[in-house]
């Protein structure tokens, strides 16, 4: 997601443009740059067990430093095949939206823009390495600033929910 077609190193800036709302979740670690430049809509989100380094440094012996400039992707639809890893080429579009049976991964260190449908059932359901039981766990998560942040319907209505367990 950036312009320079790599993860910012130590001596870049990276800039976060105007342009639309972006939240840019950093990894767990030290995140070294040389400068971070905010717009007014944009976020950052720290990780628990991790920092963020300002340097000030232009050039190191691994980097010469450049502008980075975040490209946030747009939203994707839940119920979009391709919007799913885990498949094979082979896989029929419809079984490739997760199920009544299926465990659903959004990794840790990612932001999502999620276009939820009004009902989904699931196995299990794990977001930032946070695994949710049931259902009610996902109403309290969609209670917090990143589920309204990166999951959400065209409505703004909460996404009913049901995870099995299996």
């Amino acid at each position: 997601n950036w312009d320079i077609d790599r993860v910012p190193c130590a001596a870049d800036r990276v800039i976060l443009q105007d342009s639309q709302s972006v939240v840019l979740e950093l990894s767990e670690g030290t995140t070294s740059l040389q400068a971070l430049l905010l717009a007014s809509y944009t976020e950052v989100l720290l990780p628990k067990d991790g920092t963020l380094q300002i340097t000030g440094i232009k050039y190191t012996d691994t980097c010469d430093g450049q502008d980075g400039v975040f490209k946030p992707t747009g939203a994707l639809s839940w119920t979009e095949a391709h919007n799913w890893d885990g498949w094979t080429s082979a896989t029929p579009d419809l079984e490739r939206i997760p199920c009544a049976s299926d465990a659903v991964i959004f990794p840790s260190g990612v932001t999502y823009r999620v276009i939820m449908p009004d009902f989904i059932r699931v196995g299990s359901l794990q977001i930032g390495g946070e695994t949710m039981m049931d259902s009610l766990e996902w109403l309290f998560f969609c209670n917090t600033d990143e589920a309204t942040r990166q999951f959400y319907k065209k409505d703004k209505e909460i996404a009913n929910v049901e995870i099995s367990g299996n």
